[in-house]
């Protein structure tokens, strides 16, 4: 990121900063903007969607004995968790 808003303050087309970088111009841009708006250089955020917790093997048998149980302790959204995820069959 640095290298980039360093290239950039020299004059470098956005194009030949891309090329050497290995990132679209598009991308160039949007970080020089990013840097003219707030006068401090952007940092790397991790892309994509947030990881996703997993289920662990207790969970889901906790979920299971309460459900099986009568399921006062369990919620509408702990069972359609583990049907989505194809732990419990629909009878719970």
């Amino acid at each position: 990121m640095s290298c980039i808003i360093r290239e950039k303050e020299k004059g470098t087309p956005n194009a030949a900063i891309a090329e050497s970088m290995n990132v679209s111009a598009r991308h160039v841009r949007r970080l020089w903007a990013k840097y003219g708006n707030t006068g401090s250089r952007p940092t790397i955020s991790r892309g994509g969607r947030p990881a996703t917790k997993t289920i662990s093997y207790e969970e889901v048998e906790l979920v299971l004995t309460e459900c099986s149980s009568g399921g006062s302790g369990v919620g509408r959204a702990d069972i359609v968790l583990l049907q989505y995820t194809g732990h419990v069959g629909q009878s719970c």
